[in-house]
């Protein structure tokens, strides 16, 4: 197993991944529970199969167990944190990604559950796209965001999203959530993906998924850019920055929270 030098200081914890294997190794008292994600798992929201078998795995997602000393931070906040590993390799000619899901509403509101990710290594682009109301065949914005130049980014209500490694090395995200949060992937399923996939046509490229009936010019913004995905301070190293201010990501589990800071968003939800 090859440590990542700077993932230390970024991750917040000592910790090594394996983007081969799909391991991560942290010093007690951190536990993470490592949950496989396989071709035949998110074959549905492939282009095609690829020729490769049904059990290989395209990406790994550790969960926080057991924070140790710091546990009960996170269960004040109803809060958790998770890794996500995706390593270099290719479906066919798509480049690998993450399932993909939208984010069910915050209890007793119309808005959808926000998140926090941070870039940990490699390079990994979030697609994020937001649907027209209920209907996700029709989008009305969609977004590439680069995470090793964002450093971190907000996930705001309304945006699903995807995580694509579309390089020759293996990369990895942090993100904090709601231990209440539930994705729903069913959209992404009964349409085969996202708006766009992207695909290695003799270099990187994305092309229109023709399952969905409009899908607007896609958008990169520049890195801090765009105040909708702008993240809390310090969420670069996204566990330091928590563990010294829960407060500060109050809004991805707390209702009254969330409304405060996206209230002025509520009609993209």
């Amino acid at each position: 197993m090859t440590a990542v030098d700077t993932l230390v200081q970024r991750a917040g914890f000592p910790v090594e991944f394996d983007g081969e294997e799909g391991a991560l190794v942290t010093s007690a008292p951190l536990v993470f529970n490592r949950v496989v994600r396989t071709k035949a798992d998110i074959a549905k929201v492939l282009v095609d199969g690829g020729g490769i078998p049904d059990d290989t795995h395209l990406y790994w997602i550790f969960q926080l167990a057991d924070a140790g000393a710091d546990q009960q931070r996170f269960e004040a906040t109803e809060t958790t944190y998770a890794c996500v590993l995706l390593p270099s390799r290719k479906v066919g000619r798509e480049y690998v990604k993450t399932q993909g899901h939208y984010h069910p509403p915050m209890p007793g509101t119309t808005i959808e559950y926000p998140e926090v990710y941070s870039h940990l290594f490699g390079d990994i682009y979030l697609l994020l796209q937001r649907r027209a109301g209920q209907r996700p065949e029709v989008i009305e914005d969609f977004v590439i965001l680069d995470m090793k130049a964002w450093g971190a980014v907000t996930i705001p209500p309304g945006y699903a999203h995807v995580l694509i490694n579309a390089s020759d090395a293996p990369a990895a995200i942090a993100g904090i959530y709601a231990t209440s949060f539930k994705p729903d992937y069913h959209p992404f399923v009964d349409l085969g993906g996202a708006a766009y996939f992207m695909v290695d046509d003799a270099g990187e490229s994305l092309i229109p998924n023709p399952r969905y009936e409009r899908v607007p010019r896609l958008r990169r913004p520049a890195p801090g850019s765009d105040p909708a995905f702008l993240a809390p301070e310090g969420a670069e190293q996204l566990w330091t920055s928590f563990l010294e201010n829960p407060e500060r990501y109050a809004f991805v589990a707390d209702p009254q929270a969330a409304l405060e800071k996206f209230g002025p968003m509520k009609e993209l939800t």
